[in-house]
């Protein structure tokens, strides 16, 4: 390599043309040999700062950068570049003063406020954030990575539009600038535009295929819609290439989805073996381990989650289930009951929170307490029996929100004073607390040896069940016995972990149950709602079509009058096997092999409804057609019973 000349400047030039050529051995073989007394050795060390930082020798580019910084203290870009890597580093305090320092001597530099407002948003120091992004834009309108950072200050603060603007002006800047697309897809499934979404997430992915992030919320978008085919191709692509924690605890909630229990436990267990402290991963092994009835495992898993991340509330949840499944009441009622009371404004806790205290199990003579039922139809109906028990402790007053559905039916229950929907206006200034329904068999302290069990504890006006007898004797002959029969509940769309436990513990077409509509000597009532499946009995030849009034059905309570008309009941778990069971009305309940945890392990019979409820459980999962098969053929043996 020959100089033109042997003065720094000539040296400070080719160093630089070899610096952009990529050539960096080359760049600092000249750059290092410009003297410290040279004009050009400020600008040298910067350069070779540029250099190490592209190498990703941090150290060294600090110590470049900061010999250029003392040589020349008004070198803006020095400082600037010195902070970017101090944040680097993680050495936060420094960076600030390298980046207000930058500002200082060179107000007009747009790198050094975008990234002092990059460091404060890091710092949440939301207001010095948007100050220092705005002056980026100011001094570089065309700044689309500080339009980026500034639609994140703008969603932090609330402002949504404001956000969105941002984060589109941002791409239309900077088309293939995989952050913002990105960005925009969280954006968009905030604002529940799905569609939006998936686009958004996908154009980040072709922009930057190995963007991680943007992989697994898609994978998150998919599996909320459903897609868990979809979801499980993008998570095992990435696994393949990245393979860590987080995506193995996706691809194992993917297989879940598709009820592929075993190959998501190895998922699960390939999540914690990557990260030993994920209390999420511990959590979705013990649920696939609950799901697979396993339960000792399960909750040795459960409980590993519970120690690493006891706030998790949907883990807490399954632990509370499990031990409930296995009859540990005691201890599972707290976590059960964690998942109800821990959720957050805006996630569906009660606005009571904000006007009343909760009732955490004091004493409650002469006071007014209100309860407000949570979760499903079939859960309030169960647990509205603890009424009488929370009268008894000398409340003067006790107030019941339900769902509109159920607003008749529960004022049949003597303990409550006063049954308001939902949807109805309360005076709260004649309450003194609250509470959530399924938080009353905690606060009572609820085992299987003091469960409340005297049945009925529900009923029905006599008119209501006179009009339903006269409706039922004209349609259906006399000497027939009659049962009612429902394969699945009411479709729960809005929650994923819902929809499965539905799908699972359902039949999917009402002609899965043709060996039990053969039975002869009886006449099949429909207790279906959902028209989906009342038209699937349509579908039926006509000697297997139950009798089909649900259209006329207007409530519970309508429900109740019908059931209190019928000989049996036979019904997959569902609401109405709780409704049949606080009536006292013979229920036969087909379940599938993990089955909730009301139902516990193994009986025939239940706790909760003595003597009105038979249980008949699937050998094996999937195993519907057995069921089935037992349930038809018990019927003729029970027809003939003496009555």
């Amino acid at each position: 390599m020959t100089l033109p000349d042997d003065s720094d400047a000539a040296r400070y030039a080719q160093g630089c043309e070899r610096l952009e050529a990529g050539q960096f051995d080359a760049a600092e073989s000249l750059l290092s040999a410009v003297k410290e007394t040279s004009p050009e050795f400020a600008r040298a060390q910067y350069h070779r700062g540029i250099g190490a930082l592209r190498a990703g020798r941090l150290e060294a580019a600090a110590a470049h950068f900061s010999r250029a910084a003392a040589s020349d203290p008004e070198l803006g870009a020095a400082w600037n570049n010195l902070g970017d890597v101090q944040l680097r580093m993680g050495r936060l305090d420094e960076a600030e003063a390298s980046f207000r320092r930058a500002m200082q001597v060179t107000p007009s530099l747009a790198e050094a406020f975008y990234n002092l407002g990059t460091l404060t948003l890091q710092s949440n120091r939301l207001v010095e954030a948007e100050a220092c992004l705005h002056r980026a834009i100011v001094l570089r309108p065309d700044f689309a990575h500080a339009y980026n950072n500034l639609s994140e200050v703008m969603l932090r603060t609330q402002r949504v539009e404001q956000a969105e603007s941002c984060v589109r002006q941002a791409i239309a800047l900077a088309p293939g600038f995989a952050q913002a697309h990105y960005n925009l897809g969280n954006l968009m499934l905030l604002a529940g535009r799905a569609g939006e979404a998936e686009r958004s997430f996908r154009r980040a992915l072709e922009l930057q295929p190995d963007f991680a992030d943007a992989n697994s919320n898609l994978a998150r978008l998919l599996l909320g819609q459903r897609r868990a085919a979809e979801a499980e191709t993008l998570l095992r692509a990435e696994v393949a290439t990245r393979p860590g924690a987080s995506a193995y605890n996706l691809l194992g909630s993917a297989l879940m989805a598709q009820q592929r229990v075993d190959e998501a436990l190895a998922c699960f267990r390939e999540a914690v073996a990557l990260d030993p402290d994920s209390g999420e991963a511990r959590y979705n092994e013990g649920g696939a381990l609950m799901t697979l009835n396993r339960l000792d495992e399960a909750v040795d898993a459960l409980q590993r989650g519970y120690a690493l991340a006891p706030e998790l509330a949907a883990g807490r949840l399954i632990l509370g289930m499990t031990l409930l499944k296995l009859g540990r009441y005691r201890e599972g009622w707290p976590h059960y009951e964690y998942f109800t009371a821990r959720r957050a404004s805006g996630q569906g806790r009660s606005a009571l929170a904000d006007a009343l205290p909760e009732w955490q199990g004091e004493p409650l003579a002469g006071r007014s307490l209100i309860v407000l039922c949570d979760y499903g139809f079939g859960d309030s109906i169960q647990f509205v029996r603890f009424m009488s028990a929370l009268k008894a402790r000398g409340l003067a007053r006790l107030t019941l929100l339900c769902p509109p559905e159920l607003k008749t039916l529960f004022e049949s229950v003597a303990a409550v004073d006063v049954v308001k929907s939902t949807e109805d206006h309360i005076d709260l200034r004649q309450s003194d607390c609250w509470c959530y329904l399924p938080s009353v068999p905690l606060r009572l302290d609820v085992t299987l040896d003091t469960l409340e069990a005297r049945l009925p504890y529900l009923s029905v006006g006599a008119a209501r069940i006179k009009r339903w007898r006269t409706r039922l004797d004209a349609a259906l002959p006399a000497a027939q016995a009659k049962v009612g029969v429902l394969t699945s509940g009411k479709p729960r769309t809005d929650d994923l972990h819902a929809a499965l436990m539905d799908e699972q513990r359902s039949l999917a077409h009402v002609g899965a149950c043709a060996a039990l509509l053969a039975v002869p000597g009886v006449s099949f009532v429909s207790l279906h709602k959902d028209p989906l499946k009342r038209a699937q009995w349509r579908e039926l030849p006509e000697t297997l079509r139950p009798f089909d009034p649900m259209g006329e059905v207007e409530d519970f309570a309508d429900t109740a009058a019908l059931i209190r008309n019928l000989d049996l009941v036979v019904t997959t778990d569902t609401a109405v096997a709780h409704l049949a069971g606080a009536l006292d009305t013979p229920c036969w309940l087909m379940l599938n092999d993990d089955s909730d945890w009301r139902w516990l392990c193994a009986r025939t019979d239940s706790p909760w409804y003595p003597g009105a409820l038979r249980l008949f459980r699937q050998p094996r999962s999937g195993a519907w057609e057995a069921v089935i098969d037992e349930v038809a053929a018990a019927l003729p043996a029970w027809l003939a019973r003496p009555r």
